[in-house]
């Protein structure tokens, strides 16, 4: 009752900013403890928040799921984001990630997408309005399952991509040698399949590679964040190491 009457209080008297600020420090406060840390907000928790695929999935800080941790940690301590200039573009950002990208002060870091006031820039992933070669680092997360051509929107990551650059066009793959499913071009028909309006295809693994290779990448998986101690990948509350990390030659 108390966090619903403060809560009530700072939508009618703070700014949209400040009110922001103050409900993060809360959530830091109310889910504070010394079992788990997310490395992308940087709190200290008594555990992770729980979801359809995993015990562990949301930071009830900073929102962020289990696969942006991993990513977070992948562009920290395996490309050294924070310690090299990197020319970066991040599409359909995820909000808390987005501060943390945009802040860190090696990073030229520009957002796009789709919807209005939700990044830096307006922009459609199938016509990128940007140079090409124009980035050293590009990060799309679950978004090749959602937009009407995925082949044509791969073609414009690897365009605006330098040579010896990295993409990570991260989304859900079957690794069981099931192939593609496409879901009929309506919001009932998905959320039937899929039950999400706007998915539109689960990739096959097998597909999904050949789909980064026609477009020109080199797709491999990363593992190195496997040599984390088990106790440290459990404080992060990984459920997985692998990323697929494709490069242009």
């Amino acid at each position: 009752m108390l966090r619903r009457i403060a809560g009530f209080t700072l939508r009618k008297i703070l700014p949209a900013r400040m009110r922001h600020e103050v409900e993060l420090r809360w959530r830091m406060f109310e889910f504070r403890g010394h079992q788990a840390f997310c490395p992308v907000c940087r709190s200290h928790l008594r555990g992770f928040l729980p979801a359809s695929w995993s015990a562990t999935a949301t930071c009830p800080v900073c929102r962020t799921w289990d696969c942006h941790r991993l990513v977070w940690l992948f562009l920290e301590r395996c490309l050294k984001i924070e310690q090299s200039p990197t020319s970066m573009l991040h599409i359909a950002p995820e909000p808390f990630l987005r501060r943390r990208l945009s802040a860190t002060a090696s990073v030229s870091y520009v957002s796009g997408d789709l919807r209005a006031g939700a990044a830096d820039i307006r922009c459609d992933i199938h016509q990128l309005p940007f140079r090409d070669g124009q980035f050293d680092l590009i990060y799309v997360s679950h978004v090749m399952n959602v937009v009407r051509d995925p082949q044509q929107a791969l073609r414009e990551l690897f365009r605006v991509l330098k040579p010896g650059g990295i993409a990570i066009p991260q989304v859900p793959v079957m690794t069981d040698g099931s192939p593609t499913i496409e879901a009929p071009d309506s919001d009932d028909a998905r959320m039937q399949l899929f039950q999400d309006k706007y998915i539109r295809r689960l990739f096959g693994e097998r597909e999904y590679l050949r789909d980064l290779e026609q477009a020109g990448f080199a797709a491999t998986y990363d593992d190195r964040l496997a040599e984390l101690p088990k106790t440290e990948f459990a404080r992060y509350g990984l459920s997985g190491t692998r990323l697929l990390v494709c490069s242009k030659s």
